[in-house]
């Protein structure tokens, strides 16, 4: 066989492998279950096309860098359009999970070499030992759940362009070790040790931040929890209010309908009460109802969103029901996922109803033996494609809109006990999780 075509099947063959270990810690960084066929029908294809690619600039670049350098970095483009196109659709961790991804088994793999280098084909044996590898570091980040520090540093414009440049940066450290070489001796000859040794100090500088991230969640969980106290009882205090001032009034109520029930007015009597009790259902009763039913929820951070969106709701003027007939304890949900899906859902019912008339939102939690339903309802006033409405930048309401539902998609991708169903009935649109 032809020492070329024979270096290519070995080289084809490594970095199916490689391919493996990339998405396993990639996806296992975005906390996404492992679809395996699809991951290898898609190492197979990045494989043949890419693979072959970078194989042949790498081969004919005669030892240049330069070339090697950019052959390398047309991988990690390849490979992070696959994370984008097939699992991913929010860049910035999309892209920081990638590098992140392409940077440990890049590590791995050049410290498997150590290993296997005594073997024949010892590419492709260090391929198979870093898939092997790859696949516990990837339980160890879901264990961490190292998913909610990228979802952290990804939400305000400062950290997620530091979170962008570390992450890439580190995904071409190996390079880092070419231009040492040059002022230092001996760099490259150790490189295989020192992998090891910095993939030790990346994933301890990963723990920190896994371990920073949950504290500042704590500290933000205690802010929600002080926020709710403080909402729930300025409720109570406005519903002290309005029964202190039907007990001023009580005794001119009772004057008038005694007035009228003298002059044997009947009518007037049965209509001065039904206007009596609708006030009070409209003033006191709701609020009565709504205190009780926030009760139900048990779960601190969902209670403290539902009575933030509430409050909202009232200072727009938007008529909501609420209902939460028994109490919601336990949810076999990440607290933080199920208040952005709960959020989302919230969210746009609440634009959706702003501007109408007769606009009102219905919110519903409903625990059925072990499966909890979460029923968010709105008034439409125009048709609604519920095919497309998924599509990240679709919206009924101009440009710029349109990624929440994107994002609830690809939040549920990670749970096999929550399913989603959508629906339109009459001039309601309806939106429910299910959580098992």
């Amino acid at each position: 066989m032809d020492p070329m075509m024979r270096f290519y099947l070995v080289y084809m063959g490594s970095s199916f492998f490689t391919e493996m270990a990339f998405f396993i810690l990639t996806l296992s960084l975005l906390d996404y279950p492992l679809p395996w066929k699809k991951m290898i029908v898609s190492s197979i294809l990045l494989d043949v096309t890419a693979g072959s690619v970078v194989f042949l600039l790498a081969f004919y670049s005669n030892g240049d860098w330069g070339i090697t350098f950019w052959a390398d970095l047309f991988g990690l483009t390849v490979n992070t359009a696959a994370i984008l196109l097939l699992y991913e659709r929010e860049l910035c961790r999309g892209i920081t999970a990638s590098c992140i991804g392409y940077f440990c088994y890049y590590q791995i793999y050049t410290g498997s070499l150590v290993i296997s280098g005594k073997f024949a084909f010892a590419s492709i044996l260090a391929a198979g030992l870093c898939v092997v590898l790859c696949f516990g570091l990837g339980k160890l980040f879901r264990k961490l759940r190292v998913s909610d520090g990228l979802e952290y540093f990804s939400r305000k414009r400062s950290t997620k362009i530091f979170l962008l440049a570390a992450a890439l940066l580190l995904s071409e450290s190996y390079y880092g070790y070419m231009l040492l070489s040059n002022w230092l001796s001996g760099i490259m000859e150790m490189m295989p040790y020192q992998t090891w040794l910095l993939t030790a100090l990346f994933l301890m500088l990963l723990l920190y931040l896994t371990f920073y991230t949950r504290h500042r969640q704590r500290e933000e969980l205690q802010e929600m929890v002080l926020l709710q106290q403080q909402m729930y009882i300025g409720s109570l205090e406005e519903l002290q209010k309005e029964v202190r001032m039907y007990r001023h009034d009580y005794k001119n109520v009772i004057s008038g309908m005694m007035l009228k029930a003298k002059e044997g007015d009947t009518d007037g009597v049965l209509e001065f009460l039904k206007d009596t009790a609708e006030n009070f259902d409209d003033s006191v009763g709701r609020q009565i109802q709504q205190t009780t039913q926030i009760a139900n929820l048990c779960q601190a951070e969902l209670k403290s969103l539902v009575l933030s969106k509430m409050a909202k709701m009232q200072e727009l003027g938007i008529r909501c029901q609420l209902e939460v007939m028994h109490p919601v304890e336990e949810i076999a949900m990440n607290p933080l996922d199920l208040n952005r899906c709960v959020g989302i859902l919230v969210d746009n019912a609440i634009e959706a109803v702003s501007g109408q008339r007769d606009g009102s939102v219905t919110l519903i939690f409903s625990r059925q033996e072990e499966c909890l339903t979460i029923l968010v309802g709105n008034t439409i006033r125009q048709e609604v494609d519920v095919r497309k409405i998924f599509q990240e930048g679709y919206s009924s309401k101009g440009n710029d809109r349109g990624l929440g539902l994107a994002s609830l998609e690809r939040i549920l991708k990670k749970y096999r006990n929550v399913a989603s169903m959508t629906r339109v009935h009459g001039r309601e649109f309806v939106q429910e999780l299910k959580i098992s």
